[in-house]
Protein backbone atom coordinates (compact mmCIF):
# COMPACT_ATOMS: atom_id res chain seq x y z
CA UNK A 1 0.00 0.00 0.00
CA UNK A 2 1.24 3.64 -0.94
CA UNK A 3 0.77 6.48 1.52
CA UNK A 4 2.47 9.95 2.05
CA UNK A 5 5.05 10.91 4.32
CA UNK A 6 6.10 14.47 4.92
CA UNK A 7 7.85 16.42 7.93
CA UNK A 8 6.84 19.15 10.06
CA UNK A 9 9.13 20.82 12.23
CA UNK A 10 9.32 23.64 14.93
CA UNK A 11 9.59 26.98 13.49
CA UNK A 12 9.29 30.43 15.24
CA UNK A 13 5.35 30.09 15.79
CA UNK A 14 5.34 26.51 16.44
CA UNK A 15 5.10 23.40 14.56
CA UNK A 16 4.56 23.90 10.78
CA UNK A 17 4.63 21.48 7.64
CA UNK A 18 7.56 21.53 5.95
CA UNK A 19 6.49 22.18 2.26
CA UNK A 20 8.04 20.20 -0.70
CA UNK A 21 9.57 17.64 1.50
CA UNK A 22 7.50 14.40 1.49
CA UNK A 23 8.27 10.89 0.12
CA UNK A 24 5.56 8.21 -1.17
CA UNK A 25 6.04 4.73 0.83
CA UNK A 26 4.98 1.07 0.00
CA UNK A 27 3.78 -0.71 2.97
CA UNK A 28 1.67 -3.83 3.70
CA UNK A 29 -1.21 -2.69 5.87
CA UNK A 30 -0.36 -4.02 8.78
CA UNK A 31 2.86 -1.17 9.51
CA UNK A 32 2.73 0.53 12.80
CA UNK A 33 3.31 4.04 13.46
CA UNK A 34 7.46 3.21 14.92
CA UNK A 35 7.63 1.00 11.47
CA UNK A 36 6.46 4.31 9.51
CA UNK A 37 8.80 6.44 10.93
CA UNK A 38 11.87 3.86 10.70
CA UNK A 39 11.33 3.68 6.78
CA UNK A 40 10.40 7.34 6.03
CA UNK A 41 13.15 9.10 8.22
CA UNK A 42 16.60 7.80 6.39
CA UNK A 43 14.42 8.21 2.82
CA UNK A 44 13.24 12.11 4.20
CA UNK A 45 16.96 12.71 5.13
CA UNK A 46 18.42 11.35 2.12
CA UNK A 47 16.06 14.02 0.06
CA UNK A 48 16.97 16.83 2.78
CA UNK A 49 20.15 16.41 4.34
CA UNK A 50 19.55 19.77 6.89
CA UNK A 51 17.07 17.58 8.50
CA UNK A 52 18.15 17.01 12.59
CA UNK A 53 19.55 13.55 13.48
CA UNK A 54 17.79 12.28 16.59
CA UNK A 55 14.41 10.38 17.58
CA UNK A 56 11.41 11.29 15.09
CA UNK A 57 7.79 10.75 16.35
CA UNK A 58 5.07 9.95 13.62
CA UNK A 59 2.04 12.99 13.77
CA UNK A 60 -1.20 12.91 12.01
CA UNK A 61 -2.19 15.64 9.82
CA UNK A 62 -3.79 17.69 12.44
CA UNK A 63 -0.10 17.77 14.88
CA UNK A 64 -1.20 14.64 17.19
CA UNK A 65 1.04 12.24 17.98
CA UNK A 66 -0.19 8.76 16.17
CA UNK A 67 -0.29 5.84 18.79
CA UNK A 68 -3.86 4.90 18.40
CA UNK A 69 -6.66 5.03 16.28
CA UNK A 70 -8.56 7.75 16.70
CA UNK A 71 -11.41 8.12 18.88
CA UNK A 72 -10.63 4.41 19.65
CA UNK A 73 -8.03 2.46 22.00
CA UNK A 74 -7.19 0.30 19.48
CA UNK A 75 -3.30 -0.18 18.67
CA UNK A 76 -2.39 2.13 15.34
CA UNK A 77 -1.77 -0.11 12.09
CA UNK A 78 -1.96 1.87 8.74
CA UNK A 79 -5.01 -0.31 7.66
CA UNK A 80 -6.90 -0.06 11.36
CA UNK A 81 -6.98 3.97 10.26
CA UNK A 82 -7.50 3.54 6.59
CA UNK A 83 -11.03 1.93 7.72
CA UNK A 84 -11.22 5.17 10.33
CA UNK A 85 -11.13 7.91 7.98
CA UNK A 86 -12.79 5.82 5.08
CA UNK A 87 -10.56 7.09 2.35
CA UNK A 88 -7.98 4.95 -0.13
CA UNK A 89 -4.35 4.47 1.19
CA UNK A 90 -2.79 6.69 -1.46
CA UNK A 91 -5.14 9.42 -0.27
CA UNK A 92 -3.31 9.10 3.32
CA UNK A 93 -0.72 11.67 4.64
CA UNK A 94 1.74 11.39 7.51
CA UNK A 95 4.48 13.17 8.73
CA UNK A 96 7.58 12.62 10.99
CA UNK A 97 8.57 14.84 13.82
CA UNK A 98 11.99 15.64 15.73
CA UNK A 99 10.86 14.48 19.25
CA UNK A 100 12.56 17.74 20.78
CA UNK A 101 10.99 20.04 17.73
CA UNK A 102 7.25 18.49 18.76
CA UNK A 103 7.93 19.09 22.40
CA UNK A 104 9.10 22.68 22.23
CA UNK A 105 6.38 23.72 19.04
CA UNK A 106 3.63 22.33 21.29
CA UNK A 107 5.20 24.34 24.11
CA UNK A 108 5.10 27.56 21.67
CA UNK A 109 1.61 26.72 20.81
CA UNK A 110 0.57 26.87 24.67
CA UNK A 111 2.68 29.83 25.31
CA UNK A 112 1.52 31.81 22.02
CA UNK A 113 -2.25 30.85 22.42
CA UNK A 114 -2.03 31.78 26.28
CA UNK A 115 -0.47 35.67 24.93
CA UNK A 116 -3.47 36.24 23.37
CA UNK A 117 -6.14 34.77 25.75
CA UNK A 118 -4.15 36.98 28.61
CA UNK A 119 -4.00 40.10 25.69
CA UNK A 120 -7.97 39.63 24.79
CA UNK A 121 -8.95 39.67 28.81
Amino acid sequence: MQFTVGVITNKHCGLKIWRGLNCVLTVEPSVTANEIVRLSVPVLMELEPDLPNGDYCLLYPNKKIVDKVPLTNDAFTLAAYKAFVGKPYQKLTFYICPVDDYKSGMLNNFIHTLSIFVTRN
